[in-house]
């Protein structure tokens, strides 16, 4: 069933969200989702170990969830709550570390406030940080390996930020994003920018 921001959907909403929460509701990067190209001639799953390996290597990253997804060259870990959003620390790292991986992708499942800032939509997930800027779905981090190519975003998927876009802003809004996580460009440093792939609400505030 899919859940739209019409106000006769909130309720609905609102009832999955509150299973959906659970006991980590503090948590408010709830999880990081890596696409991963690795150099070694066995994919991510013949060198998943020293992949493993890099990964448990960040004082930032908490656990590694499960195993690599093979269908779309993903891996799936579970951040500190002080963690910055910073994309490029996946790469960095296993760069230092000597293991051949390239990082294509970082995607988030990110909880927050929906907030306006000027012209701009973002998600404020602490206090502490800078907002995310919300933006349109460019690129999936989820890989076609029959295809060698990003996979192709859904009809839903592309038109998730233009939803979200209608969204009141009269009324705080707890939203739920899912979707890529990358750099401003050149001219904006530390700007993080999170493209809406996906999302649902939380909790609407009175």
């Amino acid at each position: 069933m899919k859940r739209h921001l019409t106000t006769s959907g909130f309720t609905a909403v609102l009832v999955l969200a509150s299973i959906w929460l659970g006991a980590d509701a503090a948590a408010q990067i709830r999880s990081v989702t890596l696409g991963i190209r690795t150099h070694c001639p066995y994919g991510i799953r013949g060198c998943w170990p020293e992949i493993r390996d890099g990964l448990e290597a960040p004082a930032e990253i908490a656990s590694i969830v499960g195993e690599p997804d093979i269908t779309t060259d993903t891996c799936e870990v579970k951040m500190r709550e002080d963690w910055t959003a910073d994309p490029e620390m996946f790469q960095r790292n296993f760069t230092t570390m000597r293991i051949g991986v390239d990082v294509r992708g970082v995607e988030i499942v990110a909880d927050g406030y929906l907030e306006l800032q000027g012209k701009s939509l973002v998600l404020r997930i602490n206090d502490n940080d800078e907002p995310l800027e919300l933006a349109a779905l460019k690129q999936k981090v989820q890989w076609d390996p029959a295809n060698k190519q990003p996979q192709a975003p859904t009809r839903a998927e592309k038109q998730a930020f233009a939803k979200l876009k209608k969204q009141s802003l009269r009324k705080p809004v707890r939203i739920r994003v899912v979707g890529p996580l990358v750099s401003a460009e050149k001219g904006e440093p530390g700007k993080r920018i999170l493209q809406v792939r996906k999302f649902d609400v939380l909790e609407i505030r009175s």
